[in-house]
């Protein structure tokens, strides 16, 4: 999600539905209600709203079958082929129709109740360790 005071809206998350934060990078949150690494992420900006949707897919091969067909079809790629470091999944961003930006990914790490949650920098390579560069604001650094 989009926010314009993660600081602020944090707290909401925990206390209205059992969401715990799992990692963050720089100010953004990245949460889960359940054993996936993250289900929501809150990212600072000037206005509140949607920032990606994620699609889970099965096999890395889905992401790089989508890549081609995304490439060869002119769909612009915003960010990857490439894996995060917080939740090790692979991933692969696009633009819709619509303007909204969506994401497939596959692999995404697991946590249980003795997951600590880590302080990654706001830097490129704590959104991909292949080295991907997000043609997405709210993933670059000011």
């Amino acid at each position: 999600l989009k926010t314009t005071d993660s600081a602020r809206d944090e707290p909401f998350w925990p206390s209205q539905f059992n969401i715990r934060v799992n990692d963050r990078i720089g100010p953004t949150p990245l949460m889960s209600f359940d054993a996936v690494h993250h289900r929501i992420a809150l990212f600072p900006t000037d206005h509140a709203g949607v920032q990606h949707i994620n699609f889970q897919t099965a096999t890395i091969d889905d992401i790089m079958r989508s890549y081609y067909f995304f490439r060869d079809r002119q769909v612009h790629i915003s960010f990857g082929p490439g894996r995060h470091a917080t939740s090790g999944a692979m991933f692969l961003y696009y633009d819709g129709p619509d303007g909204m930006t969506y994401e497939y990914s596959s692999g995404v790490r697991m946590v249980d109740d003795t997951w600590r949650p880590r302080q990654f920098p706001f830097t490129a390579e704590s959104f991909c360790v292949w080295g991907s560069q997000p043609d997405i604001e709210e993933f670059q650094a000011n």
